[in-house]
């Protein structure tokens, strides 16, 4: 919780970030990446990861910012001190 204050990111910040998404072709892969050219820039550091279970992890280590169903962000916000 102390590395994600915010509930909402601006681009500029996600830029800083490591990201992580769901497998290559898949569609939160593919939104996050049309979000980043929209908004004119290249993505940053996006890491394609096929297992919620894996990312929820990584997460949970402070790795990054991932693109998880809510029902996982809400069981990860619960676990969370």
């Amino acid at each position: 919780r102390e590395l994600h204050l915010r509930r909402r990111y601006r681009i500029a910040d996600l830029l800083s970030l490591d990201l992580l998404t769901f497998q290559r072709g898949s569609q939160p892969h593919v939104a996050l990446l049309e979000f980043f050219r929209e908004a004119g820039g290249a993505a940053p550091r996006v890491h394609a990861i096929s297992s919620i279970s894996a990312m929820a992890q990584l997460v949970e280590a402070g790795f990054g910012v991932a693109t998880l169903p809510r029902a996982v962000v809400d069981g990860l916000a619960r676990r969370l001190p």
